[in-house]
């Protein structure tokens, strides 16, 4: 019989740090998702703020309100029950001021009972990070290429590849470890900055798109399957093209009903022969009733 996991804590995934056993986090949109990523053995799963593409159909993750993350957050935290479980914290609900900060993360953990946020950061958030976490919510900290921060970095594209910008991250790290976050995504920075940054600082550092040599590495859900789109991210390993698939599907479905093959009846709840018989019989006796009257 296999032995049931128990809910990880973050000392778990310090401790892994130590041993040198590599975590895996998954970023997902939907309860479902959720469940899948924390039955196999995820370490870390976030609620994301992706689902404004992918659920909603926004143009920008960007477009998600602190409301939206609670509906995407509270599905996602029911059906985590092992993974430590993050909520993103959406655009412009933490650069204003630590208060903003603390008040909004709070109210995430309180609606959707996810055990803490992560956020797009800098090391110019650093006070805003401390106070989330003097407040008692961890934290993690996402470096690296930001959809929140987009325009600022220059669109989508490898970061890092520069001394002078390679520092940049490096520094960025280092504020987000000493303002006590617990952990740090890395997506798209140069293999050496992130190898760097994860042999200096003390907390766990999750490379997406970012090199092997980090504490673990992670990935958007819908791009492990071909279902964020019809570009493929360079760093996405898709382990199966489900898109055709479920193309296919729909189109045999159409199909189906359009030629009156579906449903059958074994897709139909059918009465027992002798009460259909029974129906049968009354539906002719009623048919009599009223053209006699």
């Amino acid at each position: 019989m296999e032995q049931k996991r128990r809910k990880l804590r973050i000392p778990d995934l310090q401790q892994r740090k130590r041993n040198g056993e590599p975590l895996v986090q998954l970023l997902v949109t939907n309860h479902r998702d959720a469940a899948v990523a924390d039955s196999f053995g995820a370490d870390i799963i976030t609620a994301s703020d992706a689902a404004g593409l992918m659920l909603f159909g926004m143009d920008s993750s960007t477009d998600m309100t602190l409301d939206d993350m609670i509906l995407v957050g509270r599905g996602i935290a029911r059906n985590v029950r092992t993974a430590i479980c993050l909520v993103a914290m959406p655009y412009w609900t933490y650069q204003v001021s630590p208060q903003q900060a603390v008040e909004n993360a709070g109210r995430l953990i309180q609606a959707t009972g996810a055990d803490g946020v992560s956020c797009e950061v800098n090391r110019h958030h650093r006070d805003a990070v401390a106070a989330i976490v003097q407040a008692g919510i961890p934290v993690q900290a996402h470096i690296g290429l930001s959809s929140q921060r987009s325009a600022q970095l220059g669109g989508v594209r490898g970061l890092g590849k520069t001394m002078d910008e390679a520092w940049e991250f490096v520094d960025d790290a280092s504020a987000m470890a000493e303002a006590g976050c617990f952990s740090i995504i890395a997506e798209l920075l140069a293999a050496e900055v992130t190898g760097h940054i994860a042999s200096t600082v003390p907390i766990p550092v999750i490379s997406i798109g970012s090199g092997g040599s980090c504490d673990g590495a992670g990935g958007l859900f819908e791009d492990l399957y071909g279902l964020a789109g019809t570009h493929v991210p360079r760093h996405a390993k898709v382990y199966h093209t489900l898109g055709p698939m479920l193309e296919e599907g729909m189109q045999n479905f159409v199909a189906d009903i359009r030629a009156r093959t579906y449903p059958q009846r074994e897709h139909s709840v059918v009465m027992e022969a002798a009460e259909a018989r029974k129906f049968k019989t009354s539906i002719t006796r009623r048919n009599r009733s009223t053209a006699a009257s």
